[in-house]
């Protein structure tokens, strides 16, 4: 059965992966894990991705300890349901681990807000400033004729609308944002956090934001900054913009500098 070969490749290939399942988990595969296995190629390009995650969970394991990782991650991954919800998973843990490599203390996992206890993914520590960090995923299913441009900015703007509320006050918070798909996917990004209007708004130098922008609206001034991130391998930052919102908090600018040449190879 299918569901056995993936048991198999699981527990022999990905330990650590296996050491972060539940024992439902072990005894059956999460669905999640089943649709995104079952998807593949022939070039096994879903091994790959796992193969490369159970490397990034075993980073995070030397850095923060098999216990609290397991407190954090065990119950959403033993759980997953879909494909997408896998793939965004395995992103948020690579973002964690490549910050935690070059955070200068121990990074806190998850860190709640006293308000409405919702949690960021990470606080790291660079240049004795303590930053927050949340991700999220966007997975564009493809072209879609000529409102293409406005229907992905309205969408990636309903995913991440919410975000401000995992976040403590008055800290420096960054939103790091993958975007899978077709286009000019930083366009569409700058779209949603710039207004309508935003073509080419250079890295942390744009002086305003258009009315229909988020890093306009109150609830966005708790967001420093927004990173577009891509991950195959190694997490890569290729683009970080400012919140010009004179309200917010700036992101200091040897940090922004540390996250501009960010690589996740050599930290």
């Amino acid at each position: 059965m299918a569901e056995e070969k993936y048991r198999e490749f699981l527990s022999e290939k990905c330990p650590n992966i296996w050491k972060m399942f539940n024992n439902e988990a072990k005894r059956q595969i999460p669905k999640g894990f089943i649709e995104f296995l079952s998807g593949q190629s022939e070039d096994k390009e879903m091994e790959k991705h796992l193969l490369n995650a159970d490397k990034t969970i075993k980073s995070l394991l030397c850095i923060v300890g098999e216990s609290e990782l397991a407190d954090k991650y065990r119950k959403k991954i033993s759980t997953i349901k879909i494909e997408h919800g896998l793939a965004e998973l395995l992103c948020e843990i690579k973002v964690v681990e490549s910050l935690a490599r070059i955070s200068e203390q121990k990074p806190e996992l998850q860190p709640g807000t006293k308000i409405n206890n919702k949690k960021c993914e990470i606080k790291i520590v660079i240049d004795n400033t303590e930053i927050y960090v949340e991700a999220k995923r966007y997975e564009d299913k493809g072209p879609r004729g000529e409102r293409a441009l406005n229907k992905r900015s309205m969408e990636i703007s309903e995913k991440i609308n919410g975000v401000p509320d995992q976040f403590p006050d008055d800290t420096l918070n960054i939103l790091f944002i993958f975007h899978s798909g077709y286009g000019s996917n930083p366009l569409y990004i700058c779209q949603v956090l710039f207004g309508e209007n935003a073509c080419t708004i250079p890295d942390g130098d744009a002086e305003y934001a258009e009315n229909d922008g988020l890093f306009s609206t109150d609830s966005w001034s708790k967001i420093s900054g927004c990173a577009y991130v891509s991950c195959g391998e190694n997490l890569l930052v290729d683009k970080i913009w400012q919140n010009p919102n004179p309200k917010s908090k700036r992101i200091p600018e040897k940090v922004l500098q540390i996250l501009k040449d960010f690589n996740g190879k050599n930290n």
